[in-house]
């Protein structure tokens, strides 16, 4: 490419990712005989090298880009709705919050009235325990259970 070229080939930016993956390419096959002469920064360069590879695919597929520019402009409008949600389960968690916290709790001893919900009973293993109101696992108590 270059013969036939010259240096015009260096005015094009995909001409110039060619040339960085023809590099990547020649070092992949010298260091997979030799791989623990790499060094870990090549190494990783190498992999960002790797990563630009489907950039050729977008620029020389014209479907492709019209494909990826109609991703691109509803991601905005998903994210729009995304953020629309957030904030009415924000509202809602702020107002449950409010209103029920500390009301869903229930006596320890499931044989007690919440009347007589103090003392001490026996569980289910025949220990001795205070009798106590404990809020259920899914509550309203604090801002982090009501999210």
């Amino acid at each position: 490419k270059f013969l036939a070229k010259g240096y015009r080939m260096f005015l094009n930016i995909l001409n110039i990712l060619d040339i960085f993956l023809i590099a990547e390419l020649v070092f992949s096959v010298y260091y997979f005989f030799a791989p623990e002469t790499i060094p870990n920064q090549v190494r990783s360069y190498m992999t960002i090298i790797r990563c630009l590879r489907p950039i050729r695919l977008i620029v020389k597929l014209p479907d492709l880009r019209l494909y990826l520019r109609a991703m691109r402009r509803s991601l905005l409008k998903l994210l729009l709705v995304f953020s629309l949600a957030f904030l009415l389960i924000l509202f809602f968690t702020l107002l449950c919050t409010q209103l029920f916290s500390n009301e869903a709790k229930l006596c320890n001893d499931p044989s007690s009235t919440p009347e007589s919900c103090t003392g001490m009973f026996k569980n289910n293993f025949g220990i001795l325990t205070h009798r106590k109101f404990e809020s259920y696992t899914a509550n309203f108590d604090n801002f982090y259970n009501s999210f």
